[in-house]
């Protein structure tokens, strides 16, 4: 009773087949969870290689780096320091950070400018008060434009896939306390949707 469903199914000789090519993602975008979820064992079918090229209206880190994480955690907001906008919700299972959802929507304004389609955008966090906090701060700062913007949960985004994926993991603090991140198969999901950038 202790493993899930999806552990059992994945037992060896229970019929379950690792892919061991990918057409998804940019490599770069790929390198890690290759290396720490699937040991290796997966390679960049070669279409990927040379037909993701960088979202314009970033600075990314580098010419073959399509993927930039952004520390938030200077501008104000933690776990436990709730201010307007952020902290726990009213039922205190969910967690937002407005702070971490501007500097968001700054990016994001970047992408729409250098012309990224909403469409091909999508922000995925682990926490229902920040997909809710996102969407009210998109459509209160993009207007109508934000209505073409996928807003979701990690759980509501598995399967799923776009051009470009901003994530919003929320939790920033000194004791290390990462929430949902903790489950690797979630972290999983979170790296493993965009296609060009992440």
């Amino acid at each position: 009773f202790e493993r899930c469903v999806r552990d059992r199914i994945v037992t060896p000789g229970s019929g379950f087949v690792q892919l061991d090519e990918q057409r998804r993602m940019h490599p770069s975008i790929a390198a890690f969870p290759f290396l720490h979820f699937y040991e290796g064992a997966v390679c960049d079918a070669e279409e990927v290689c040379s037909s993701r090229p960088p979202i314009p209206g970033f600075p990314w880190p580098s010419p073959s780096c399509q993927v930039c994480f952004v520390d938030c955690g200077a501008q104000g907001n933690s776990d436990s320091q709730a201010s307007v906008g952020g902290g726990w919700d009213a039922t205190g299972r969910s967690i937002s950070n407005s702070s971490e959802a501007s500097v968001l929507v700054r990016a994001l304004r970047r992408f729409l400018a250098a012309g990224t389609e909403p469409t091909d955008i999508a922000i995925v966090t682990g926490y229902s008060a920040q997909q809710a906090l996102l969407v009210r701060t998109m459509r209160s700062e993009l207007g109508a434009v934000a209505e073409g913007i996928r807003v979701d949960t990690v759980d509501g985004f598995q399967g799923a896939e776009r051009d470009l994926v901003l994530v919003s993991t929320v939790r920033a603090n000194l004791s290390g306390e990462v929430g949902f991140m903790r489950d690797p198969r979630r972290v999983n999901v979170l790296l493993t949707r965009a296609r060009r950038g992440l």
